[in-house]
This record gives C-alpha cells, sequence and structure tokens, in this order.
C-alpha cells in the first residue's frame, strides 16, 4: 500500500517515525504525523493553515508539547522498529477514503491532514482548539489544487505553478510597488 502514497506523503510517515524516535517514543500516532506533515518545505498543509490565519508553528509546538506527554521507552530505538498505533492507522486509512472519494489515485499529504482533523485524536483536539475544522481545510484544498486529480506520485508540483514561477504585476501595481516606467524608452 505504501506504493499509493505520494512522494511526500511517504516522507512525512517516514518522518513521523524519526520525530517518535527522537522523543524516545515507540508508536507513531496523528501527533507524530501532524508535526510531519508541517514540517515539510513547500507543505500544502502548512499553505492551509495559512489560509485559515493559523500559525504553524503554533500548531507544531502545541503538538510536539504533547508529544512530551507519551510514554517513553529506555532502549535505543531504530526507525524499522518504530510502529504505528490504531489512532495512526485511523488516520491512514480515512486518508485512503478521502482518496478514494476525491477520486485521487495516490494518497497525498493533504489526505492525511484532513484524516487527522477528522480522527478523534489530541492532533485533532489541537487543530480544533486553534480553529481548524475540516470544512474549512476542504474548501481551502479544493481552492489551492483546483480541482486537479493526484494522479501521479508527485502532484505539488501542479499547485500553485503561475504563483510559483511567476509575478503578479497587477497586484503590484495595486500596492504601489512597480516602478513608473516614464523616461524608460529603451528598456520598454
Amino acid at each position: 500500500m505504501f506504493d499509493k502514497f505520494t512522494h511526500k506523503a511517504q516522507e512525512a510517515i517516514i518522518n513521523a517515525q524519526v520525530i517518535a524516535q527522537e522523543f524516545g517514543q515507540q508508536h507513531i500516532n496523528a501527533l507524530h504525523m501532524l508535526v510531519a506533515l508541517i514540517e515539510q518545505p513547500d507543505s500544502l498543509v502548512r499553505a492551509i493553515l495559512e489560509k485559515l490565519k493559523v500559525d504553524s508553528d503554533i500548531v507544531r509546538e502545541k503538538a510536539e508539547s504533547a508529544i512530551e506527554q507519551l510514554p517513553k521507552i529506555q532502549v535505543e530505538v531504530s526507525v524499522g522498529m518504530v510502529q504505528g498505533t490504531a489512532e495512526m492507522a485511523e488516520v491512514v486509512e480515512g486518508a485512503h477514503r478521502l482518496a478514494t472519494k476525491m477520486k485521487d489515485d495516490f494518497i497525498s499529504t493533504e489526505h492525511l491532514f484532513l484524516a487527522i482533523l477528522e480522527s478523534k485524536s489530541s492532533a485533532q483536539q489541537i487543530l480544533t482548539d486553534l480553529k481548524v475544522l475540516y470544512p474549512e481545510a476542504l474548501a481551502i484544498l479544493n481552492e489551492v489544487r483546483a480541482n486537479q486529480p493526484i494522479d501521479t506520485p508527485s502532484p505539488e508540483n501542479k499547485y500553485k505553478a503561475l504563483e510559483k514561477y511567476t509575478i503578479d504585476l497587477t497586484d503590484l501595481a495595486q500596492k504601489n510597488k512597480l516602478d513608473p516606467v516614464v523616461g524608460r524608452d529603451d528598456e520598454v
């Protein structure tokens, strides 16, 4: 089933295991996954939180604080020894269900994030306390994705391509951040 995850989702699962190991824990749950999703560079989860006007660093700090409270083990743990909990299995199954419902071929990080929002977990409670709710997150996701299906293992390359590779001159002009073109006949 691991081959049904996008590259970023696979990376998040592996990073969740590493985070559990760093905190001296043998099991990963939704908290570890939430931190892993937020820590990803160019994370779609960060973009969703940003649009909801929620500071992703605060979410990460609260999640890490909750992880600190989880039981620790004394023996040295390797990444292969870290196992998922029933809560994590529920998140992965929820992500699979969401991907199917959205007609996506691969399970992506946004599916994992939405599944966390649907699960009964301390990660979901942290997000709910910060007013991150499933319907709003789903609406923002649909806006960001522009209803593009996830049909490749690297779909993140398609999102917001215009914003990544172009400059919105109209927006800059409205903010009076463009230099005047007067006297630049040679350049024009």
